[in-house]
């Protein structure tokens, strides 16, 4: 799980933000946050860094969960004078948490390292008026990523701090960027992620980002193979005018 600066992990190299404002869709996001020192499941949790996955006093990880959660948050659909430009296709931006990362088209389902992540090629594509486009990646680095012990967190691993409303911007893989807000934020056991919804082509449209998300596990499992026991989700309104 790949990059060169930990203080830029979150900016790929020739992502760069020009503002204006148009259109977009619906996002949905997944990830989550611990303090630095906190009991879970009567475990004693320390926090190695300020950006890094808590570790329990038995070894298990635990992913961010978001301080709040919220669900069908209406937003101003007014232009923010701001657009996403000179973004590289297949980018996703999210400016108030500098998160910047790559989402390469992936009929499999397949994860590459963080921070790199996929936009689901069998699910709607950016921009659709129907159903949800997915999108994934893992919420920290392995192990030789950007450390030996890894567990840094990846671009993935900041949706849990986003807040309604903010702006996200997408490009596919020609270069055309989508605009959206976000409107939903809240956690889904890693078990019921394929029949929470995400994968439905009906109904209105959104963009679905997927991160891991609560306690790691001795097996990967659900349909993209996460390590942790939950997934957050952040769901954000297409901007029409």
């Amino acid at each position: 799980m790949p990059i060169a600066d930990h203080h830029e992990k979150h900016l790929t190299k020739r992502s760069t933000l020009l503002l204006s404002g148009s259109a977009a869709c619906v996002v949905v996001a997944l990830t989550c946050v611990w303090g630095a020192t906190q009991e879970h499941n009567a475990a004693q949790l320390t926090q190695p860094g300020p950006d890094t996955v808590a570790v329990s006093d038995d070894g298990r990880k635990i992913a961010p969960a978001p301080a709040e959660t919220f669900r069908n948050h209406q937003c101003n659909d007014a232009p923010s004078g701001k657009k996403a430009e000179s973004m590289d296709p297949s980018s996703l931006v999210i400016p108030s948490e500098r998160i910047s990362t790559t989402i390469t088209p992936n009929a499999d389902l397949s994860l590459p390292e963080a921070p790199k992540g996929i936009l689901y090629s069998k699910s709607q594509p950016l921009g659709a008026a129907h159903g949800n486009t997915v999108t994934a990646g893992h919420v920290d680095y392995g192990p030789g990523g950007l450390s030996d012990r890894g567990g840094e967190l990846s671009p993935w691993g900041s949706l849990h701090a986003v807040s309604p409303c903010d702006d996200v911007y997408a490009t596919d893989a020609q270069g055309r960027a989508h605009h959206y807000r976000v409107t939903d934020k809240f956690t889904v056991p890693q078990k019921e992620l394929d029949v929470s919804g995400i994968f439905s082509t009906t109904g209105a449209a959104h963009l679905v980002m997927v991160t891991c998300s609560g306690e790691s596990v001795d097996e990967a499992g659900g349909p993209m193979q996460f390590h942790y026991d939950h997934n957050l989700v952040v769901m954000a309104q297409e901007v029409t005018a």
